[in-house]
């Protein structure tokens, strides 16, 4: 398996795979110039869209390139999710497996772009008065399996992920 890049050459890459795909018409997510890292924390479903609090936490970037620098991302590997544009940004989540079965069946052996063929939709929090409302009213974005939860970024960071080879 080839090492996992940094989260500057994923994005790169991610960017560069969107306009092929955009160019052929293979999704519904548009090209995109940024990209927007997105947890749990950050988005809730509500009225049938996924709504994402702005402006994301300061850290989000730091706490992918540590998702996407961990042990179990370069034992077992990890799939950078493309999930929906708004403007020109481009939101992603990361998901690290925690077992080489996991690993097997989300298909994931090294790093994998992982493009929808439609879009999901998506809608912005700007406000702290509405995004307490959506999330008391809505449902956890984790429902639909879009981002980790904090419990599995959480064991990923903290190294307790199965160890590739290691006997269970």
């Amino acid at each position: 398996m080839d090492p996992i890049p940094s989260s500057v050459e994923i994005e790169r890459r991610l960017l560069e795979f969107l306009r092929r795909l955009a160019a052929e018409g293979s999704t519904g997510i548009g090209a995109a110039k940024s990209v927007a890292w997105v947890f749990s924390e950050d988005c809730v479903f509500y009225a049938q869209a996924l709504r994402i609090r702005v402006p994301l936490a300061a850290d989000n970037a730091r706490v992918a390139e540590r998702l996407l620098q961990s042990d179990a991302a370069r034992r077992i590997g990890v799939e950078v999710r493309a999930f929906g544009t708004i403007g020109e940004c481009v939101y992603c989540t990361l998901y690290v497996p925690e077992s080489l079965e996991d690993a097997r069946s989300h298909a994931i052996g090294g790093l994998k772009l992982a493009v929808p063929t439609q879009a999901v939709p998506l809608g912005l929090a700007e406000s702290a008065i509405l995004w307490r409302l959506m999330r008391f009213f809505g449902k956890p974005s984790t429902m639909l399996h879009v981002v980790m939860t904090p419990m599995h970024v959480a064991r990923v960071l903290a190294g307790s992920c199965e160890r590739a080879g290691d006997p269970d």
